[in-house]
């Protein structure tokens, strides 16, 4: 106990340094979280994972590993998406819709505006595809609406209309500013 609060310290061991530069690669791959795209996630989401990182960095990393560099080789598509994608990511759960199906979400910062155009070129003859604005499409997936797109640099892809309200613009009930704290 310091000053009336737990505090706790703790350090890692690496079995060889070849460990500890392969962790230090990693590491360095992450990004402290700005707290961007909190205004977009809904106050009361039961589930939310969020980071920050550098996604090109991940992608040639990922790259010298064997099992994935097999499987990226099939869609070389990835690379420039994931070129395209820097900074916050978030994952997270709205809830369930009334047919019961849960109401998902997963957004991130992007460098850059058009990532998502060279995919849609590349295989949206493949889906059924209904462009809604300039990058923003949704899709209808066994009855389920699913939208998605880049808007105000940021990528998003969403079947719950609470998050699309707030994508365009409308304030919703989120978790912007609630957890400042954790941003600092």
């Amino acid at each position: 106990f310091e000053k009336g609060k737990i505090t706790g310290g703790a350090y890692t061991i690496y079995k060889t340094p070849e460990a500890k530069t392969e962790m230090q690669k990693l590491q360095g791959m992450n990004l402290k979280l700005s707290g961007k795209l909190t205004r977009f996630i809904p106050e009361t989401s039961p589930l939310v994972i969020a980071g920050g990182l550098k996604w090109g960095e991940m992608y040639n990393y990922m790259s010298n590993i064997p099992m994935f560099a097999m499987a990226m080789a099939y869609v070389p598509q990835v690379k420039g998406v994931m070129d395209g994608l820097e900074g916050d990511f978030v994952m997270y759960m709205t809830g369930m819709g009334p047919n019961g199906i849960p109401q998902l979400a997963l957004l991130s910062e992007v460098k850059d505006e058009d990532v998502l155009e060279s995919l849609i070129a590349q295989f949206g003859g493949m889906l059924q595809l209904n462009k809604v604005a300039e990058r923003q499409y949704s899709m209808s997936m066994d009855g389920i609406q699913v939208n998605f797109g880049v808007k105000d640099k940021v990528l998003y892809a969403t079947n719950s209309n609470e998050v699309m309200m707030a994508i365009e613009g409308e304030k919703i009930n989120s978790l912007d500013g609630k957890y400042n704290h954790v941003f600092k």
